[in-house]
């Protein structure tokens, strides 16, 4: 399943958006699942408390917040969804690429257009997507492995810490590092309770990391030299 957000402030847009989007989905022989928005805010709210798309559809002009500054916000939280901006306004085209757009198509929608756009982002998310499986309350369950932050073991529980909140299993820190091992996002072992994925890490100081989202934590001091050698090079690669 494709997970679509669509968002313009038009609701004839929006709807022929969603139409296209699930017409596209068929052919493909996937189901693709589309939520609308009528401003870039309310997209924006609803992606901080927690939820992830995996494609979304997006105008530049919009009321209060632009099309521009909520792709800013939403690189920020590093998220790695596909955006294409749906716009008459050509003269943006520049800024674009400030916010990795995937692609722009110009309005009036050319059907033919979406659909090969379409397809294009499929290709680039299910030859790219990652993802952490696990089983709570008898459901498998996953979570983008780019959008997680660490992992925390307390007790026999592992608690999955996003930057839109957190998820919890019954576990072991050691399988988890184990399965993760050799992936290509790098997950590190800082402490006997904390496993950090790297390209989540802002700064790595003598007995602590600093995440993109401002929070700190423990490095254990057996594990400190490591730590900072193994950091240094990932940032040589």
């Amino acid at each position: 399943m494709i997970s679509v957000a669509i968002c313009d402030d038009e609701k004839q847009v929006t709807a022929q958006i969603e139409e296209l989007v699930i017409k596209a989905g068929e052919k493909r022989g996937i189901r693709a699942f589309a939520d609308i928005f009528f401003s870039a805010g309310s997209l924006m709210d609803y992606i901080r408390r927690g939820n992830e798309y995996d494609m979304i559809y997006l105008d530049i002009e919009m009321p209060r917040m632009d099309g521009i500054e909520f792709a800013r916000k939403l690189r920020e939280m590093n998220s790695a969804a596909m955006l294409v901006y749906i716009s008459a306004h050509t003269e943006y085209a520049i800024q674009l690429f400030d916010v990795d757009t995937f692609r722009f198509i110009r309005k009036p929608v050319d059907e033919e257009e979406f659909a090969r756009v379409f397809n294009q982002a499929c290709d680039r998310i299910v030859s790219g997507s990652q993802f952490f499986s696990y089983t709570c309350n008898k459901n498998i369950c996953k979570v983008r492995l780019g959008s997680i932050l660490y992992f925390e073991s307390r007790g026999r529980i592992i608690h999955i810490i996003t930057m839109g909140g957190r998820e919890s299993f019954y576990g072991k820190l050691d399988e988890v590092e184990e399965k993760l091992s050799g992936g290509k996002i790098s997950f590190l072992r800082i402490h006997k309770s904390f496993l950090v994925n790297m390209e989540q890490v802002e700064v790595v100081c003598y007995g602590r990391v600093r995440l993109v989202n401002g929070e700190e934590l423990r490095i254990s001091e057996e594990r400190q030299k490591l730590i900072q050698r193994q950091y240094l090079d990932m940032e040589d690669w």
